[in-house]
C-alpha cells in the first residue's frame, strides 16, 4: 500500500492541496497523520484516493453537495 503526501494528491485529483486538505478535515478523504508535535504530516493512500473518487463518480448528474444559496431577487429591504 503506497502512500502520497497532499500535495502528490492535489495532482493525482488535479485540485489544490489546501482541497485536498479540506477533504481530510471534513472526512471526506481519510488520511493518516505521521507528524509529531504540533504541525500534521497527512499521508493518504491511493487506495483511498481511488475510493474517493468512485465515490464521486457513482453520485447522480445534477446532484449537488453544496446548498444554493436562497435568490434575493423580488426582496424588498426596509
Amino acid at each position: 500500500m503506497s502512500k502520497v503526501t497532499p500535495k502528490q494528491a492535489a495532482a493525482i485529483l488535479n485540485v489544490s492541496e489546501n482541497h485536498i486538505r479540506a477533504l481530510i478535515a471534513d472526512g471526506s478523504l481519510k488520511a493518516a497523520n505521521v507528524g509529531r508535535g504540533k504541525v500534521p504530516r497527512w499521508r493518504i493512500a491511493r487506495e483511498e484516493i481511488e475510493a474517493y473518487l468512485a465515490r464521486r463518480i457513482s453520485r447522480k448528474p445534477g446532484s449537488s453537495v453544496r446548498r444554493k444559496r436562497p435568490s434575493l431577487i423580488g426582496v424588498r429591504y426596509v
